[in-house]
């Protein structure tokens, strides 16, 4: 990654970590997705997704992490730049970069609607997924993107 306008990032580390059951998963997502189109349809807690950047003699300023589905905190070099819970998650990034390599992590906390679609006898939790015309439908979760750096 040199900086360049409108560079895309691909092939991250992702790092599921189970808020109910206490279990961390980790594997490689090429092309960012929906965790719902995914075997971890019915995760709930963090996910966790990891990058490495090389900043050049022109590092970006702005990282732009497209679509999430959940609430966002994005770090560099293992400090926050920021937690947004709606709207577009544009973070200011300039500041927090250093010449060399770069650790890009992004946490999207996702919501338990999926999860507790696991818990058909939870009479409780039944009358939070269903509707009166039905029950809810699989809820999209997770970092979508694309995630796009801006000089």
């Amino acid at each position: 990654m040199s900086g360049t306008a409108g560079s895309t990032l691909n092939n991250w580390e992702v790092e599921l970590r189970h808020s109910r059951e206490n279990w961390v998963k980790t594997f490689p997502m090429d092309e960012l997705k929906d965790l719902k189109d995914t075997e971890y349809v019915n995760f709930t807690g963090t996910a966790v997704y990891k990058r490495t950047i090389d900043a050049a003699a022109n590092p970006p300023v702005w990282l732009n992490l497209g679509k999430v589905w959940g609430v966002s905190e994005l770090f560099v070099n293992g400090k926050s730049c920021g937690v947004k819970w709606y709207g577009n998650r544009i973070y200011r990034i300039g500041d927090f970069l250093q010449a060399g390599a770069n650790s890009i992590e992004v946490h999207v906390t996702t919501i338990m609607g999926n999860y507790m679609k696991t818990m058909p006898d939870n009479k409780v939790v039944q009358r939070f997924i269903n509707r009166k015309s039905g029950p809810q439908e699989i809820q999209p979760m997770g970092l979508v993107g694309p995630v796009t750096f801006y000089s």
